[in-house]
């Protein structure tokens, strides 16, 4: 009997330790380490918001002088490594806050480490695009896509571009070109749509549809290859879409027989 009043005791005990340690998302926070404005989805603007991160360890202060909080990004059904931030410890305190900055939509999960790597706390947040912005593909290109490149090479070495071209013979090359995106950040999307479309030589606009494609790739990268070859002479324009069909990148390249 003793026995079964023991463990209950102990199983109403554990989420209780659990609770008491927690980590909130809130726009403010009190002198004493309370959330105000708590947050569970969290709207952002294309170039970025700030959101209070919270951790209250509960009853316990925190003896470290630092502990170390941890973020983790959801990638295609699991979460991966995001960023990490060392956050300082003040008067010994039972609580820290570090003022976050968001860049990108996704779920996100939080947790925080001591200087022995024993786990304090952790929470979970959601981060959408704010409403006057979510629906404006061009404008989110810019600011996240904005410096991606696409290059034009004879071969990937250790993969990067050599031997750059702005042209390709059918004759000499066999149409063959390596087409590199370059996005210098995480491409943040696992599938990408290469559309290729021709100059129409009366219109002079790249308005002739030749070829599309579908690649499969893991988000966290930040540049990829593929090889491509052309079949017919011309110029061509190769643009390179995201899962949402958002423009990353584009380029040009001239075929010649």
């Amino acid at each position: 009997m003793n026995k079964r009043i023991l463990t209950l005791l102990l199983l109403t005990l554990i989420p209780a330790l659990s609770i008491a340690q927690q980590v909130s998302f809130c726009r403010n926070y009190t002198r004493q380490g309370k959330p105000v404005e708590e947050i569970e989805k969290f709207r952002i603007k294309p170039w970025g918001s700030f959101l209070y991160v919270l951790m209250d360890n509960g009853e316990n202060r925190i003896s470290d002088d630092e502990i170390f909080m941890f973020v983790d990004r959801k990638q295609v059904n699991r979460y991966k490594p995001y960023d990490h931030k060392k956050v300082m410890v003040h008067d010994k305190k039972n609580w820290v806050v570090y003022n976050y900055k968001f860049t990108e939509t996704g779920t996100y999960f939080f947790y925080f480490e001591d200087g022995a790597g024993a786990r304090l706390a952790s929470g979970t947040l959601v981060v959408v695009m704010d409403d006057e912005h979510s629906s404006s593909g061009d404008f989110a290109a810019r600011t996240y896509y904005g410096r991606s490149r696409l290059t034009f090479s004879d071969i990937i070495m250790d993969g990067k571009p050599f031997n750059k071209r702005g042209s390709v013979s059918i004759s000499d090359d066999g149409g063959k070109v390596y087409v590199y995106l370059d996005n210098g950040r995480p491409i943040n999307s696992d599938t990408l749509y290469v559309d290729f479309r021709r100059m129409n030589n009366r219109t002079y606009a790249y308005d002739e549809f030749i070829d599309d494609k579908k690649y499969k790739i893991e988000p966290d990268w930040p540049d990829t290859f593929f090889p491509y070859v052309f079949t017919a002479n011309g110029k061509f324009k190769v643009a390179v879409y995201n899962e949402n069909r958002i423009l990353i990148a584009e380029g040009y390249i001239e075929v010649k027989n």
